[in-house]
């Protein structure tokens, strides 16, 4: 019975085919049939558990990470930008970092404002902005926010969102700004491989060049105490605190409810966690079950890191001036996912029939290798000979082929034949003639 559930457990990894439900009540989700869930380790892009991520949510302030990566595509960090009215074109109680019309702080300090405080009036600033640097004849504040909107939607296109439509930088209320926890991953991913951007979403605390300004991360997962996380109305130590989570980014407005994009590292895990429609009460606490559920149930396996050697074989049919030893690196990390039952994985390198063969114990080329190119794959498989993981083989380095290696020792051969013959030959004539003498 136990080796039957350790199967599903990896079926459902490998084949992303859990149901919502058990896993959900299985992880502590509350109330899961009203959320937008999607939950993925991204070093394998191994998919643990979503449900209705598909459906069309109101995002509210993690649309933020979008600004933040459309703008990041056209404005340099240093760059200074002054404050202008367009901070006034949000709701009177919506929040904001407190910056000031005719104020000059680099795009680098807006970020932090951005994302951080999750300041709306920062992420005018920041579309606003960059609008008029792509096109100066955008006069109004509105002309410029739909031409940032419209740079936004091109980039979520870009990134494999399927269901989103964004109007705003900021992410306020709005009938026609939507989003889906799937589609929301797939935006965190990218934020996530922008380093300055990953930075800043995971620092706490950040005080611009001037001093004027201290901000805070609204995030509560990051956060030790309450105490400076003025929307939470308590002060004091905050059990929410996780030492593994590194951002991202929350939100809220009435219609959107409660949204979070988590992302924790751990043991080689890099867990993202999306739950849009929720309430202040579960938000985090449902973040940080399925943080404990991921790394409680899964482990990651590693066969191999990128460029690491995970080969070295030699070749019999090398030119005399090449090498005869061909190093194997792998082209990425040979890693996945798996359930922390089931150890079942055989590890195989298999090389391109076309290029290399393996005759009589030893390997021949069939063309010259060079240095980089790809020489095979190193296969993952299941105790069912299943493929779970794929990644290519780099050669390390060249080995030329003797192009007349065989065809040497075909005339060696040759040669040996000939002479053997006539060895025989003589011999057997100088046998007749012994007979003839006697």
């Amino acid at each position: 019975m136990k080796k039957i559930l350790s199967m599903l457990m990896v079926m459902c990894l490998v084949f992303s085919i859990a149901s919502p439900v058990i896993f959900a009540q299985s992880i502590g989700i509350n109330d899961v049939e009203e959320k937008g869930i999607y939950i993925e380790e991204i070093s394998t892009n191994t998919l643990i558990y979503q449900n209705n991520s598909n459906e069309k949510y109101y995002p509210a302030s993690i649309t933020k990470l979008l600004t933040a990566l459309t703008a990041v595509d056209y404005v340099d960090l240093d760059e200074i930008i002054t404050v202008g009215s367009e901070i006034y074109a949000i709701s009177q109680n919506s929040s904001r970092a407190n910056i000031k019309p005719g104020e000059k702080l680099t795009f680098s300090e807006l970020l932090y404002a951005m994302l951080l405080p999750s300041g709306n009036d920062a992420a005018n600033v920041v579309a606003a902005y960059t609008a008029k640097k792509l096109d100066a004849t955008l006069k109004t504040i509105d002309e410029q926010i739909a031409y940032f909107a419209s740079l936004m939607n091109k980039k979520a296109k870009e990134l494999g969102t399927l269901n989103s439509n964004f109007v705003n930088p900021s992410g306020l209320h709005d009938n026609n700004h939507y989003t889906t926890a799937y589609d929301m991953c797939m935006i965190a991913k990218d934020f996530l491989k922008n380093d300055i951007l990953s930075e800043i979403a995971s620092t706490t605390e950040y005080s611009t060049n001037n001093k004027k300004h201290t901000w805070f991360n609204g995030n509560l997962l990051l956060q030790k105490t309450l105490d400076n996380i003025a929307w939470t109305d308590r002060d004091g130590d905050n059990k929410y605190y996780c030492q593994y989570a590194k951002g991202l980014k929350t939100g809220y407005t009435i219609k959107a409810g409660r949204t979070i994009v988590a992302y924790f590292e751990k043991d080689g895990m890099q867990i993202i966690v999306v739950i849009l429609k929720s309430n202040e009460d579960d938000l985090f606490s449902d973040a940080i079950e399925a943080f404990n559920y991921v790394t409680e149930n899964y482990h990651l396996l590693s066969f191999g890191a990128a460029g690491q050697l995970v080969d070295q074989i030699e070749i019999i049919n090398n030119k005399k001036d090449s090498s005869k030893e061909l190093s194997i690196t792998c082209e990425k990390n040979i890693n996945l996912l798996a359930a922390k039952q089931y150890d079942g994985f055989i590890y195989k390198n298999i090389f391109d029939a076309d290029l290399i063969s393996f005759k009589f114990g030893k390997y021949f080329i069939k063309a010259d290798i060079l240095q980089g190119s790809v020489i095979g794959q190193a296969i993952v498989e299941d105790e069912d000979g299943s493929q779970v993981v794929s990644v290519n083989l780099i050669a390390d380095n060249s080995v030329l082929r003797d192009e007349f290696y065989f065809e040497k020792y075909i005339s060696i051969g040759i040669l040996l034949i000939l002479c053997l013959s006539i060895l025989f030959i003589k011999k057997k004539k100088r046998g007749k003639n012994e007979r003839k003498i006697i």
